[in-house]
């Protein structure tokens, strides 16, 4: 059969929206369809630039992803450009599938809104999607929702995958060329990998119901055949490993880098960690094997927002690892979100006062957390009455840093003031 597989632009004026990163799943996705003795054409419109979709051939399926793929965990809350190219595709007589975070969370609203949908995937979509194209009597495939006799049906999940067993994705239908790191120092072409899926903390903002909580693992073989096909076959230099916890299996990584040496892949990388999961010896290995950026998702580094968003550490370990990254050469790229529960003026300055203490960058604009649908800090807005619609992504939009505390653009100004006034004080009166 011939299958269209398609990853939409971004929403227009998003803040990310000149991000540009392989769709991984779609790419797995594409690669088993190939094996399987499929036509295929893989349409990525975010990395191509393109604003409107033209079909001129015929195909039998279409595969829509409902945001960019290398934000699972931190999904556009528009939808809409997805919902466009389904309707484009109907009206070609094209069966759709939607596969992406916004189906799997609220299958209904999405089917609701979008009944030109023949299938969404729920949860991770590369085996489903095939189960689908075969032909498998819908009813006899998990993970999967749709409308018949004008009722919602939703067969039961789908188990979680061996990543191991997945083939390497179909890089070759993806224009490499445009895709590149948003950071100095990683020259083109670059890629991302997944050589993980899942984390087992239990961070309340945290969206993961694309991966799940079970920490699933590729072998070091498995992904060090990736790299090296990478490297042979497009030249790559640089790779964003986009894990949400690359180094939580310890030896799994160092493993990683002592075979990166031995198979003299010259390339830089980056990927990201918790505070308490590295170490001097390991951030050593990963350096000898050109690790260039870790990215550490600090949040706050007042105790009590830690405590709350139940973060699972404190800002002297965050401070330790900030440390030990300067002393290993390795950048320290730290991610801030405001608005938590219990934010106010005082954490604010709080976090920034630890920041100038400990000798941590400390961004002057920060990210304000959304209450993805799902979530556990989505449940603390529920539970405050917050939530007043039906349409989940449009209330977490509404919903953005207001769980407890409101207007953090003014507080953050006031609290970096008084920072100002700190470091003068420590200038004047501290030397």
């Amino acid at each position: 059969m011939k299958i269209l597989i398609v990853n939409p632009p971004p929403p227009k004026n998003d803040l990310i929206a000149g991000r540009k990163r392989q769709p991984l799943s779609l790419a797995w996705i594409a690669s088993i369809l190939k094996r399987e003795g499929h036509s295929i054409e893989l349409v990525d419109m975010n990395a191509l630039g393109i604003e409107n979709l033209k079909i001129n051939k015929n195909y039998d399926w279409a595969v829509v992803a409902s945001a960019p793929l290398d934000r699972w965990e931190t999904p556009y809350l528009d939808y809409s450009e997805a919902i466009k190219i389904i309707r484009i595709c109907k009206k070609k007589k094209i069966k759709t599938v939607l596969i992406g975070p916004h189906g799997t969370v609220t299958p209904e609203l999405i089917l609701k809104q979008v009944p030109e949908i023949d299938i969404i995937v729920r949860g991770e979509p590369e085996e489903t999607v095939k189960d689908i194209i075969s032909g498998k009597p819908k009813e006899e495939i998990k993970g999967i929702s749709y409308i018949k006799n004008n009722h919602f049906v939703h067969n039961p999940n789908r188990e979680l995958l061996d990543l191991n067993n997945l083939p390497l994705p179909a890089y070759e239908l993806l224009p490499m060329e445009k895709y590149y790191y948003n950071v100095k120092d990683f020259p083109r072409p670059f890629t991302i990998m997944e050589t993980s899926r899942g984390c087992p903390y239990r961070c309340i903002f945290c969206f993961k119901v694309m991966h799940g909580n079970v920490y699933r693992v590729r072998t070091p073989e498995n992904v060090i055949k990736e790299i090296k096909y990478l490297v042979k076959n497009f030249g790559v230099k640089s790779i964003y490993f986009q894990d949400l916890e690359f180094t939580l299996d310890r030896e799994r990584v160092i493993k990683i880098c002592q075979l990166i040496k031995q198979n003299k892949l010259k390339i830089h990388w980056a990927c990201a960690s918790r505070a308490q999961d590295v170490d001097e010896e390991l951030l050593k290995a990963m350096k000898s094997a050109g690790c260039k950026s870790i990215s550490f998702g600090v949040e706050s580094l007042s105790p009590t927002i830690l405590k709350n968003i139940k973060k699972g550490v404190m800002p002297e370990k965050i401070a330790e690892a900030h440390y030990l990254c300067q002393k290993t050469g390795i950048n320290f790229n730290g991610f801030y979100t405001i608005g938590h529960p219990g934010e106010n003026t005082a954490t604010v300055e709080e976090s920034l006062e630890r920041a100038f203490r400990y000798k941590i960058n400390h961004p002057r604009k920060r990210s304000i957390v959304i209450p993805y649908p799902g979530t556990q800090l989505f449940k603390i807005a529920e539970e405050k009455g917050m939530v007043k619609k039906d349409d989940l992504w449009q209330e977490a939009k509404r919903l953005r840093g207001k769980i407890n505390t409101h207007n953090f653009q003014r507080k953050t100004i006031k609290a970096w003031l008084y920072l100002i006034m700190i470091k003068i004080y420590f200038k004047i009166f501290k030397k």
